[in-house]
């Protein structure tokens, strides 16, 4: 049973844009670095300068926003008189930042698991629409539920 929900209003857009103004990179190719890297931690002695760099302008928006979280979390827990939060489910295109899940379990210390619009119980969607896509859609399919 879903108990608590909170939208945070911090995308993978966010991330493109601060990509973007650190490297001093076009937004398409600030996407296209963060596809590529993610938030995963770059191997020990690399001299891949853009992972290095990706790696450290994505952990501290993906920080700001696990601050959010941790807020939320700490918020649930004093209102439910210290019943702990048990699972976090992300959705939308940015849950599918390589490595994402992982660094936020690190962090959070609680279980993370994305969630695809068509494993959500209740919601029908037309077949003939691309699964694959329906991530990066979130907000609009949010607001014509």
């Amino acid at each position: 049973i879903l108990e608590f929900n909170k939208v945070i209003l911090t995308g993978s857009t966010n991330l493109d844009d601060a990509i973007s103004k650190n490297m001093r990179k076009s937004i398409i190719e600030a996407e296209r670095l963060k596809k590529m890297y993610g938030i995963s931690i770059p191997p020990p002695h690399t001299t891949n300068e853009d992972h290095l760099k990706v790696y450290k302008t994505l952990k501290e928006v993906v920080d700001k926003l696990l601050n959010q979280i941790y807020m939320c979390l700490t918020f649930y827990e004093a209102r439910c008189y210290g019943v702990k939060v048990g699972k976090i489910f992300v959705i939308g295109g940015g849950s599918l930042l390589k490595g994402l899940g992982e660094y936020m379990e690190q962090v959070l210390q609680i279980p993370v698991y994305p969630v695809g619009l068509l494993d959500i119980d209740g919601i029908n969607i037309n077949k003939n629409l691309n699964s694959e896509k329906l991530n990066f859609l979130v907000n609009a399919v949010g607001i014509t539920l």
